[in-house]
């Protein structure tokens, strides 16, 4: 079962990728340098520089995918919630 939900979630993160890279061209040397800083920061063991790291690069997705599906809107959770976690960085 969770095997499934996993597939299911992998198919879905890969589509997006395609879609996401289509889209925005220029993006995609952001995100390689999110995951590069990402794996260091793991490697590292700097825990705080994982974390802003990824909310931010979640947060950026986000960003994308909203103004791609609904540009009208804004994205005042996700905003509030990267600032919660990334105003002692």
């Amino acid at each position: 079962m969770l095997d499934g939900a996993i597939c299911a979630l992998g198919d879905r993160s890969e589509r997006f990728l395609r879609m996401a890279q289509f889209s925005t061209p220029m993006a995609s040397s952001r995100w390689d340098a999110d995951h590069g800083t990402l794996v260091e920061a793991f490697r590292s063991g700097d825990h705080d520089l994982a974390v802003r790291t990824i909310a931010q690069h979640l947060a950026r997705t986000a960003f994308t995918a909203l103004a791609d599906i609904a540009p009208c809107e804004d994205a005042t959770a996700t905003r509030a919630a990267l600032r919660l976690l990334v105003a002692d960085g």
